[in-house]
This record gives structure tokens, sequence and C-alpha cells, in this order.
């Protein structure tokens, strides 16, 4: 309820409960494409809370996962067992699981994080601030101990692009498409 999709190539979106994203909106090698929760659940069979258990045990975030186990595995266990309590309650039934440490799982911490995200509700209308560059310089100098000029040459293509008033008015253009909902 709090936007309409958001734009991302991060791939555990629709475990923090958005209904639909938007992949590969910038890139000049490839088309936009659209995802939605509904269109994963009907085309993989996953819930939002079988695919909060998938990232438990394959790890995300919020969590390192089980040594040994991808996602071939993970989406074999929770075929079976339908949910991650369920397959830590009798993991011993086949074999080939009792090798695995279970220990920790279900991860409620991460369940929590991800059903129930912590998210900025301002009404506000979204703005770009400007980049405090001599902040940036600093935290490049002291925590990653690069040098003048190394910091130079890395935030000069950056900054370049940034100041692009081109890519600015591509940005400010795009979410002119996407209004935020008002109600009333």
């Amino acid at each position: 309820g709090v936007c309409e999709g958001v734009i991302t190539d991060d791939s555990d979106i629709f475990l923090f409960g958005n209904v639909r994203v938007y992949k590969d909106v910038f890139k000049k090698d490839r088309d936009m494409r659209c995802f939605t929760s509904d269109g994963v659940e009907e085309s993989l069979g996953l819930t939002r809370r079988c695919l909060i258990d998938l990232a438990q045990l394959t790890g995300s975030d919020y969590c390192s996962g089980v040594r040994g186990i991808g996602c071939v595995l993970a989406l074999e266990i929770i075929s079976k067992y339908r949910t991650l309590s369920e397959f830590v309650k009798f993991p011993d039934v086949d074999a080939k699981y009792r090798k695995f440490d279970l220990s920790g799982l279900p991860n409620l911490a991460a369940v929590e994080a991800y059903l129930h995200p912590k998210v900025n509700s301002s009404k506000e209308k979204f703005t770009w601030n400007e980049i405090d560059v001599c902040l940036v310089k600093d935290f490049m100098f002291k925590k990653l101990g690069w040098t003048s000029s190394k910091v130079e040459e890395t935030l000069k293509p950056v900054l370049e692009s940034l100041n692009s008033k081109t890519k600015t008015k591509i940005y400010n253009e795009f979410f002119q498409y996407f209004p935020a909902k008002t109600t009333g």
C-alpha cells in the first residue's frame, strides 16, 4: 500500500511484500521488465511466506542460509514440507537432509524483518538531495584508506554522471509516469 511498484534489480524485493517490480529500467541494452507477486505465485507456486523460507535456506540480507543448500534443494524442501518450520521439525525423515545444520531455523528475526519492514511513511513529495562530496571523500580517505588520486579518479565519472542534466531529466520524467495515489 505504500507504493505502486519498485525499481530494483534486488532479488529479495517480494519478501518485503512488494507486489510489482520493475527491472532493467535504466539499462540501455535491455528492455524494462515488470514482475508481480501474483505472477510469481501463479508461475512458481511460491507465496511470500515460501519465498521467505527459501531465503532462510539459501541465504539473504538477514540470514546466512544453510551450508550446502542452494536454490534447487531449497525448492525441493519447500515443495515437500510446505514450510521451513515443518522441515526443521522432521528433517530426519529423508536421509539426504540429515547432514544439514538447521540450528537457528526458522530465524524469527528475519521473518519479522521481511513481514514488517521499517519503511519511511512520509507523505512529502520526493526530492533528490545534493551529495556532500567532502563527506564522501572523507569516508574514502579514512575508512577505505584510499589515496587522494584514487578518490578523485573514482569520484570524477560518478559526479559527472550525477551532474548530467540529461540523466536528471530522465529520472524526473520517469517518475512523472507513476504519480502517487491519492485517497479520498
